[in-house]
């Protein structure tokens, strides 16, 4: 989560704390590709992306329909910042297919920054 009127990244935690409190927590920054109204976070992800040393892909396909959304947050992550692109999916096949989608995304990331994660029982955490 990221508080794009105060410029700051909250983890979980600060935001249970806020909502203990009773505090205002930030409106939710879960949106859809298909959704018309287009909320103006994307300051924030740019942010993190650019600060990203590994990132971690669990369950998530890239589908076509939100290819450009995909593209504009995978546009900020450089090569300089980013070692690691770990993705955990079931199969080495899945890996795949994921992993050439990402590079299509940006072009500019190696294949050797990618790693295949299988395990299912727990959420990969670097």
């Amino acid at each position: 989560m990221y508080n794009s009127a105060n410029d700051v990244e909250l983890s979980f935690k600060t935001q249970l704390d806020l909502l203990i409190k009773g505090s205002d927590v930030p409106q939710s920054s879960i949106y859809f590709a298909w959704d018309t109204t287009k909320p103006n976070y994307f300051g924030g992800i740019n942010k993190i992306m650019e600060r990203t040393n590994i990132l971690v892909v669990i369950g998530y396909s890239f589908p076509n329909f939100n290819r450009d959304i995909d593209c504009d947050i995978l546009d900020k992550l450089t090569i300089l910042t980013c070692k690691e692109i770990v993705i955990q999916v079931p199969t080495k096949y899945e890996f795949k297919k994921i992993k050439d989608r990402i590079k299509q995304l940006n072009p500019y990331i190696s294949a050797a920054n990618f790693r295949f994660e299988d395990n299912p029982d727990q959420f990969y955490i670097p």
